[in-house]
Protein backbone atom coordinates (compact mmCIF):
# COMPACT_ATOMS: atom_id res chain seq x y z
CA UNK A 1 0.00 0.00 0.00
CA UNK A 2 1.04 3.06 -1.23
CA UNK A 3 1.34 5.94 1.70
CA UNK A 4 1.95 9.32 0.20
CA UNK A 5 4.56 11.48 2.29
CA UNK A 6 3.39 13.77 4.40
CA UNK A 7 3.77 17.34 3.78
CA UNK A 8 5.73 20.11 5.68
CA UNK A 9 4.11 22.29 8.41
CA UNK A 10 6.87 24.99 7.65
CA UNK A 11 5.49 28.10 5.44
CA UNK A 12 7.09 28.76 1.81
CA UNK A 13 9.77 31.94 2.50
CA UNK A 14 7.13 34.61 0.66
CA UNK A 15 4.74 33.50 3.48
CA UNK A 16 7.11 34.16 6.15
CA UNK A 17 8.50 37.43 4.90
CA UNK A 18 5.06 38.84 4.54
CA UNK A 19 4.18 37.56 7.70
CA UNK A 20 7.00 39.71 9.27
CA UNK A 21 6.73 42.78 7.10
CA UNK A 22 2.80 42.51 8.69
CA UNK A 23 4.19 42.18 12.35
CA UNK A 24 6.70 45.19 11.48
CA UNK A 25 4.05 47.48 10.51
CA UNK A 26 1.99 46.35 13.05
CA UNK A 27 4.24 47.08 16.05
CA UNK A 28 6.26 50.15 14.34
CA UNK A 29 3.16 51.49 13.33
CA UNK A 30 3.26 53.53 9.81
CA UNK A 31 6.15 55.20 10.18
CA UNK A 32 8.59 53.53 8.19
CA UNK A 33 6.30 53.73 5.25
CA UNK A 34 5.77 57.65 5.84
CA UNK A 35 8.84 58.79 3.54
CA UNK A 36 7.46 56.17 0.80
CA UNK A 37 4.26 57.62 1.25
CA UNK A 38 5.42 61.74 1.87
CA UNK A 39 7.34 61.26 -1.71
CA UNK A 40 4.40 59.80 -3.43
CA UNK A 41 2.48 62.88 -2.57
CA UNK A 42 5.40 65.18 -3.39
CA UNK A 43 5.34 63.36 -6.89
CA UNK A 44 1.85 64.13 -7.64
CA UNK A 45 1.95 67.70 -6.29
CA UNK A 46 5.07 68.37 -8.54
CA UNK A 47 2.65 66.68 -11.83
CA UNK A 48 -0.22 68.47 -11.09
CA UNK A 49 2.30 71.91 -10.65
CA UNK A 50 3.58 71.27 -13.60
CA UNK A 51 -0.07 70.58 -15.49
CA UNK A 52 -1.33 74.16 -13.87
CA UNK A 53 2.26 76.11 -15.21
CA UNK A 54 1.73 74.77 -18.84
CA UNK A 55 -1.73 75.16 -18.73
CA UNK A 56 -1.19 79.14 -17.48
CA UNK A 57 1.35 79.38 -20.30
CA UNK A 58 -0.99 78.86 -22.89
CA UNK A 59 -3.44 81.07 -21.53
CA UNK A 60 -0.70 83.83 -21.23
CA UNK A 61 0.36 83.28 -24.66
CA UNK A 62 -3.33 83.71 -26.14
CA UNK A 63 -3.74 86.67 -23.96
CA UNK A 64 -0.49 88.35 -25.11
CA UNK A 65 -1.51 87.99 -29.03
CA UNK A 66 -4.90 88.68 -28.46
CA UNK A 67 -3.17 92.44 -26.45
CA UNK A 68 -1.17 92.47 -29.43
CA UNK A 69 -3.65 92.24 -32.00
CA UNK A 70 -6.08 95.11 -30.37
CA UNK A 71 -3.27 97.49 -30.28
CA UNK A 72 -3.73 98.28 -34.23
CA UNK A 73 -7.06 99.56 -35.50
CA UNK A 74 -7.28 96.59 -37.77
CA UNK A 75 -7.90 94.18 -34.82
CA UNK A 76 -9.89 96.72 -33.19
CA UNK A 77 -12.09 96.48 -36.09
CA UNK A 78 -12.11 92.95 -35.97
CA UNK A 79 -13.04 92.22 -32.48
CA UNK A 80 -15.75 94.83 -32.38
CA UNK A 81 -17.45 93.03 -35.68
CA UNK A 82 -16.78 89.79 -34.07
CA UNK A 83 -17.97 90.63 -30.56
CA UNK A 84 -20.37 93.18 -31.17
CA UNK A 85 -21.91 91.99 -34.67
CA UNK A 86 -21.08 95.71 -35.82
CA UNK A 87 -21.64 96.22 -39.17
CA UNK A 88 -20.82 98.78 -42.16
CA UNK A 89 -23.29 100.73 -44.34
CA UNK A 90 -24.60 98.18 -46.98
CA UNK A 91 -23.32 95.16 -45.14
CA UNK A 92 -25.57 92.00 -44.18
CA UNK A 93 -25.51 90.12 -41.17
CA UNK A 94 -25.45 86.22 -42.56
CA UNK A 95 -25.07 83.61 -38.73
CA UNK A 96 -24.73 80.37 -39.69
CA UNK A 97 -26.06 78.14 -37.60
CA UNK A 98 -24.87 74.98 -36.77
CA UNK A 99 -26.36 71.80 -35.85
CA UNK A 100 -26.12 70.03 -32.85
CA UNK A 101 -23.22 67.74 -31.79
CA UNK A 102 -24.17 64.16 -32.05
CA UNK A 103 -24.45 62.52 -29.19
CA UNK A 104 -21.81 60.70 -27.95
CA UNK A 105 -22.16 57.36 -26.07
CA UNK A 106 -19.89 56.19 -23.08
CA UNK A 107 -18.82 52.74 -23.68
CA UNK A 108 -20.31 49.97 -21.84
CA UNK A 109 -19.37 46.59 -20.54
CA UNK A 110 -16.14 44.98 -20.42
CA UNK A 111 -14.19 47.33 -23.08
CA UNK A 112 -15.09 50.30 -20.32
CA UNK A 113 -14.12 48.55 -17.50
CA UNK A 114 -10.81 47.56 -19.05
CA UNK A 115 -10.03 50.99 -20.53
CA UNK A 116 -10.68 52.12 -17.37
CA UNK A 117 -8.43 50.28 -15.73
CA UNK A 118 -5.67 50.80 -18.13
CA UNK A 119 -5.74 54.57 -17.69
CA UNK A 120 -5.73 53.75 -14.02
CA UNK A 121 -2.95 52.06 -14.59
CA UNK A 122 -1.16 54.13 -16.67
CA UNK A 123 -1.33 57.23 -14.35
CA UNK A 124 -0.19 55.36 -11.65
CA UNK A 125 2.66 54.24 -13.49
CA UNK A 126 3.75 57.90 -14.58
CA UNK A 127 3.40 58.73 -10.88
CA UNK A 128 6.11 56.00 -10.05
CA UNK A 129 8.35 56.95 -13.12
CA UNK A 130 8.70 60.34 -11.70
CA UNK A 131 8.86 59.13 -8.05
CA UNK A 132 11.86 56.99 -8.94
CA UNK A 133 13.22 59.51 -11.20
CA UNK A 134 13.11 61.89 -7.99
CA UNK A 135 14.96 59.22 -5.57
CA UNK A 136 17.61 58.33 -8.19
CA UNK A 137 18.25 62.39 -8.65
CA UNK A 138 18.38 62.32 -4.38
CA UNK A 139 20.71 59.15 -4.46
CA UNK A 140 23.36 61.10 -7.42
CA UNK A 141 23.38 64.36 -5.58
CA UNK A 142 24.23 62.94 -2.35
CA UNK A 143 28.24 63.25 -1.44
CA UNK A 144 30.06 60.11 -1.57
CA UNK A 145 32.10 59.04 1.58
CA UNK A 146 35.32 58.72 0.11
Amino acid sequence: MYVAPRRSTSHSPFVRALFVTAALILFLGQQPLQPIWRGWQLTREILDLKAERDRLQRENTLLRQYEAATRTPEGLELLARGRYHMLRKGEWLVVVAEPPPAEIKPPRGLRAVMDKMRAQADDALKTWRSLWETVSAQRRSRPTAE
